[in-house]
């Protein structure tokens, strides 16, 4: 799993996940995306599992870095 964050943040494992879903303000935790994301990682899903419920939990908050910036400025103009 490798999901960048717009705040800087990468998420690589579950349990980078669950630091990030405990330090969430409690109106986004309460959204129906994150609580889905904690029922996945509760019920012990694979992350391969998670990932996509992650990945749309992150995209509704506007969190989700959709390209590298770096991989960007490498790109051939």
């Amino acid at each position: 799993m490798l999901l960048p964050t717009t705040d800087g943040g990468v998420l690589r494992t579950i349990g980078n996940v669950v630091v990030y879903v405990k330090a969430l303000a409690k109106h986004r935790e309460m959204g129906q995306a994150w609580q889905q994301v904690a029922n996945l990682i509760l019920s012990g899903a694979s992350a391969e599992s998670i990932q996509p419920q992650l990945s749309l939990a992150l995209l509704m908050d506007a969190k989700l870095a959709l390209g590298h910036k770096r991989a960007r400025a490498k790109a051939p103009a």
